[in-house]
């Protein structure tokens, strides 16, 4: 089982084509017959890897584990589709999550490592997204926010369980910055940019 997790609105805004790219990816997916599941999370720094967690264990229980995993966020002002090599183990907002939460230079282990890594190889999921017309980029790290907690917890997860799993970032879609100052990828791009992304990471499962 592949699962697909992106985020639901936050910081004001209506929507998050987060969640939105990995719900149509889902959808292609499964039209090839591929066992995939979307799932959207709540933009909170505890709440997003307990709502995942919860979703890890009943696929489990159903009898139907979660074999590779792709998580999806979005930040402004990126150009392209990034996978991050790196999520680190620091928990430090400038704004509240929304929940309220805003921890500021907290681990979120303290007896976690400094970093964890990508696990599903960010330069091929480059070359893939590349080579599907997509505008990709490697990028170092998650950032401090929800995303970086996100992805340290599940890789953390993917480690313990040999599961393929990483983290990518999405930029804006033209809907969401009007004003023409910040960067955007069109929602179509977007989900192409998740079905490309599945599709590595099942690879990446079946090569296991």
């Amino acid at each position: 089982m592949l699962l697909l997790t992106g985020f639901a609105p936050f910081g004001g805004r209506d929507r998050n084509p987060s969640a939105e790219a990995t719900r149509a990816a889902a959808h292609d997916l499964a039209d090839e017959g591929l066992a995939v599941r979307a799932l959207e999370l709540t933009v909170g720094f505890d709440a997003a890897w307990d709502e995942l967690a919860t979703a890890l264990e009943q696929s489990a229980a159903e009898g139907a584990p979660v074999t590779a995993v792709v998580a999806l966020g979005q930040a402004a002002g990126r150009r392209a589709v990034t996978p991050e090599r790196f999520a680190v183990n620091l928990a430090h907002a400038r704004e509240p999550d929304e929940l309220g939460h805003a921890p500021t230079g907290t681990p979120l282990d303290p007896e976690g490592p400094t970093a964890r890594a990508d696990r599903l190889g960010v330069d091929r999921s480059v070359d893939a997204l590349r080579a599907a017309g997509v505008p990709a980029a490697a990028s170092l790290s998650a950032g401090t926010f929800v995303c970086n907690a996100l992805a340290y917890r599940l890789l953390g997860w993917a480690e313990a369980h040999a599961v393929p799993a990483g983290f990518a970032h999405l930029p804006l879609t033209p809907g969401q910055a009007l004003e023409g100052e910040q960067p955007t990828l069109a929602e179509e791009l977007q989900a192409r940019a998740v079905t490309v992304l599945g599709r590595v990471a099942l690879a990446a499962s079946q090569a296991r």
